[in-house]
């Protein structure tokens, strides 16, 4: 007997083409299609599956024998034609899927995990990433293709709120969010922040758009995010590089002042449903339509400036310095203080650590509230040591730290070179924060950790490997980060959980290397690190998933 498939899982054209199957009803050249399709086509073997499941199953329960009948009074539902032909077809059909299944089952890389948000400024959660017991060897380890809306927001600072809703390093898809009272700040994936003081509401459309339906907001638009556009009911302020403040009432005026730099507006009417952006300033005129710049909004009236990310230090536990020193680093640099120009290294006189900043800005790089604190700089500035590390590639090693991110961008936190590079291009690894896309075979979001191993060292952006995290780091929060190098494997922790792992033959050399935390080059400023690093260590050894849990759980408990 032939069974109705739910609506809306296959075609018209697919079910009669099963059912004949089923019925015994079908031509050599039928046969052959179907068996083309169930090899090709991964949607028409799934629903031929579940046809064939749903028949057995209706037809052995109905043609089970009723105890309280005889046995000459047993009904037959039905004497199918061809009985032996159709038997032989769906055995051999069914053998077909199942190597199919089988060869799908060990070729298909495994890949899981989830995205971590953050406790509080204090305490970063922990990530629960499920680890596949291996993975198929690839010179690059992107994200899985996931056909899901992406996130286009994260929450980066709460005051005055106490919600389950409203947490430090919540990431948010397009939609509307309601403020009841507070402030609150959004860093959107472009780079553009929000400040927003409740009451309000605010539509997130895209990473680059954002309306603001009601209430009062501070809008920061870096370089970054040139093409931000900040939506109201009946107008568009359009990014020109700026620093915007916006008051809507929903009974009354819609008024918008430009803090800083220059701000275009876009007249919408009435019919209009989408913003129409201009890259050219315009002066503001007395068109209703248009979002006015007035004197008589005052400066009290908008939300507070962007806000900056206190300067609140790792809140290291006298447990954790053990652990890490029973781990036995070659390098232990706490920042506890400055000493002319060297950071101490906890396991002794070798490799101190060199503050190399520019005399004209000293507080670009200082070390301050035990922890090294990073900014932008016009001139190159790094933590390195004078001396390289000998060796280092020449079996596996691991890299431990915590960072502390003041803003998403393309930031590098630790470079890896040859002893013999002066510029700062022949990279063994690369650990940064990534921002937008970056290159067209890795697939990220912003804010994604990454880990690069590329041997021999080489300027060329194409070719080694790298591991991008699932999670995003989110600012303002402590987070750690642990790389780890093995003769057969790369790993790359956060928070004390696995984000990803790859396995593959990693090549070993005996050259010694240069090691410096806050840029990419040693020449000149190309992606700066801005934010705060600490607690860094480097092992001649791989550390091993308990020593990473057991660090990142006595950091706290």
């Amino acid at each position: 007997m032939s069974l109705p498939f739910p609506e809306g899982q296959n075609s018209e054209s697919d079910v009669d083409l099963i059912r004949r199957l089923l019925d015994g009803r079908i031509s050599e050249d039928e046969l052959r299609t179907i068996e083309q399709r169930i090899q090709s086509d991964i949607a028409f073997r799934n629903r031929y599956i579940q046809l064939v499941d749903l028949e057995s199953a209706f037809y052995e329960e109905c043609s089970a024998p009723d105890s309280s009948l005889s046995s000459s009074t047993i009904i037959q539902l039905k004497t199918l034609q061809n009985t032996t032909r159709r038997n032989s077809i769906i055995v051999m059909v069914l053998c077909v899927v199942c190597l199919l299944l089988v060869f799908s089952f060990l070729l298909l890389p495994w890949q899981s995990g989830n995205v971590s948000s953050g406790k509080n400024l204090a305490q970063p959660s922990r990530t629960q990433t499920k680890v596949p017991d291996r993975e198929e060897t690839f010179n690059v380890c992107p994200l899985p293709e996931m056909k899901q809306t992406p996130d286009i927001a994260i929450l980066t600072y709460v005051d005055g709120i106490d919600s389950d809703e409203f947490k430090v390093g919540r990431c948010f898809k397009a939609g509307t969010l309601k403020i009841p009272h507070g402030r609150i700040q959004l860093e959107f994936f472009s780079g553009a922040l929000i400040t927003i003081v409740g009451p309000a509401e605010i539509e997130m459309i895209s990473k680059s758009a954002a309306t603001l339906h009601s209430g009062r907001a501070t809008v920061l638009i870096p370089e970054s995010a040139i093409d931000f556009v900040i939506n109201a009911p009946e107008a568009a302020v359009v990014d020109l590089g700026t620093e915007i403040g916006i008051q809507i009432d929903k009974d009354g005026p819609r008024e918008a002042k430009p803090l800083t730099n220059k701000l275009a507006e876009t007249p919408l009417s009435a019919n209009e449903g989408t913003s129409i952006v201009s890259k050219q300033p315009k002066e503001s005129s007395g068109d209703p339509k248009k979002m006015a710049i007035p004197n008589k909004l005052e400066s009290s009236t908008l939300a507070p400036n962007s806000v900056e990310t206190p300067s609140l230090g790792l809140p290291v536990r006298q447990e954790y310095i053990d652990a890490v020193k029973q781990s036995r680093p070659l390098v232990y640099w706490r920042f506890e203080a400055e000493e002319f120009g060297q950071v101490r290294n906890e396991m002794g006189l070798q490799w101190t650590a060199d503050v190399i900043r520019n005399h004209n800005e000293p507080e670009c790089l200082q070390i301050a509230d035990g922890y090294a604190q990073f900014r932008l700089s016009e001139a190159p500035r790094m933590i390195m040591p004078a001396d390289p590390f000998p060796e280092l590639n020449e079996g596996p090693f691991s890299v431990e730290f915590w960072i502390r991110a003041d803003k998403l961008a393309h930031m590098t936190c630790v470079s890896v070179i040859q002893e013999t590079d002066a510029v700062g291009i022949q990279h063994l690894n690369v650990i940064e924060i990534m921002a937008k896309e970056y290159l067209a075979n890795m697939k990220h979001e912003i804010g994604n950790i990454r880990f690069l191993q590329r041997f021999p060292p080489s300027p060329d952006w194409k070719f080694g490997t790298n591991l991008i995290s699932r999670e995003h780091c989110v600012p303002g929060q402590w987070m750690q980060v642990v790389v780890v190098k093995k003769h057969n494997m790369l790993e790359l922790y956060l928070n004390g959980s696995i984000a990803r792992r790859v396995f593959h033959n990693v090549e070993s050399d005996s050259s010694g290397y240069k090691l410096y935390l806050g840029q990419l080059r040693l020449v000149n400023t190309l992606r700066q690190f801005v934010g705060g690093i600490d607690e860094f260590a480097l092992y001649k050894r791989a550390l091993g998933p308990e020593e990473v849990q057991n660090h990142f759980r006595l950091m706290f408990w």
